[in-house]
């Protein structure tokens, strides 16, 4: 077989599914999962391609498998606020738009979209999309005002603590900022309800090193190339000379074959599974994973439970030395239709899903 980065995988997935190509995406997709079954990119592109064939339930699961490595991906969001929309459940579809908007507020697909849901939701068109705090926040740390992006999101918060997306923005303002010893006792906290989030363990597992703490480091470090074996994050947040590194990460690209069609295939025998099943990893008779649709309305489901444990040492008091320091065509206009619940949480989710272990 050929091999490829993951990265090169990854955008060459993206173009199948531009192209419509949805059935080879997924195959492909399931090919990387068999030898990265963390592997978070891998979650939020088989979700675009579930979505786009219908799958709603397995797009939604997929979705917020995703998210659970990192809260702050528009991409899933957006997702999510389709599916909610399909499902008639306007306010839940705004919400997530919301956190989209959030993240990329100028973006004139997801400003329109956000309108078009806002005017559904309330009845009533708008006449100007105002900034939510949350993307003021988002602009202040990008603008370096770390001062005024820490009092933002301390406040909101204090208001919506499941806000995991804001939690990870909080995290990296800290570390940013200088405040190491803080940004390592809100990463820890973080890492109690995803244990699998980017961010979070690479901050913490640099804090970890840099304390002499090199097994807890590892530990931290080798989760975080679990969701993410290319660690493409790491330089831009720990800086050029951190105590980790990305690297390119090659795999065999799979030699997809497209399934036969129906007329010409021979008959199959009762009990015997068909190639072209067998190729997706699916049992005979299930025609795709079908998993239970998280509550309403802004949840931010676990990705995986921690199977081993967390380093959970306590933090001294003093700190360390420092440490040395729009592809959005896959979206289609949908119907809609009525109003979300506050923050709900979703249900854990076990380690891996049974369907991409069995692929």
């Amino acid at each position: 077989m050929q091999e490829i980065t993951l990265s090169q995988y990854c955008a060459e997935i993206e173009r199948l599914l531009q192209d419509e190509a949805y059935d080879e995406a997924i195959a492909h997709c399931f090919h990387i999962l068999k030898r990265y079954p963390k592997y978070y990119k891998a979650y939020r592109l088989l979700g675009q391609a579930y979505l786009e064939k219908g799958q709603d339930e397995a797009a939604m699961d997929l979705f917020a498998r995703s998210l659970s490595a990192d809260p702050e991906d528009f991409l899933p969001r957006i997702g999510l606020s389709v599916l909610y929309e399909r499902q008639g459940k306007i306010a839940e579809a705004a919400w997530q738009m919301e956190r989209a908007y959030e993240i990329l507020p100028y973006n004139e697909f997801i400003r329109e979209e956000l309108t078009k849901l806002y005017a559904r939701r309330d009845g009533m068109p708008l006449e100007f999309l105002p900034l939510t705090r949350g993307a003021l926040a988002r602009l202040y740390a990008r603008g370096h005002l770390y001062a005024a992006a820490i009092a933002e999101l301390e406040s909101l918060l204090q208001e919506a603590p499941r806000r995991y997306d804001l939690r990870a923005l909080y995290i990296e303002v800290m570390w940013r900022d200088g405040r190491r010893l803080e940004a390592a006792r809100a990463a820890q906290s973080l890492l109690q309800e995803l244990p699998y989030c980017l961010k979070a363990n690479l901050i913490l597992g640099e804090f970890w090193m840099a304390s002499g703490r090199e097994a807890d480091a590892r530990e931290l470090f080798r989760r975080a190339a679990a969701v993410d074996p290319e660690l493409a994050l790491a330089p831009d947040l720990l800086g050029p000379t951190a105590s980790i590194q990305p690297a390119s990460v090659r795999i065999e690209r799979l030699m997809y074959a497209p399934p036969t069609p129906a007329y010409a295939r021979p008959p199959v025998e009762e009990g015997e599974i068909p190639e072209w099943l067998q190729a997706l990893g699916l049992p005979l008779g299930e025609a795709v994973p079908s998993v239970e649709a998280p509550p309403p309305a802004g949840p931010e489901e676990i990705l995986w439970s921690v199977p081993e444990t967390l380093p959970t040492a306590e933090i001294p008091e003093e700190a360390p030395p420092e440490p040395i320091s729009e592809p959005l065509e896959w979206l289609r206009s949908v119907e809609v239709a009525p109003p979300p619940e506050e923050e709900i949480a979703a249900p854990a989710v076990e380690e891996v899903p049974e369907w991409v272990q069995a692929a």
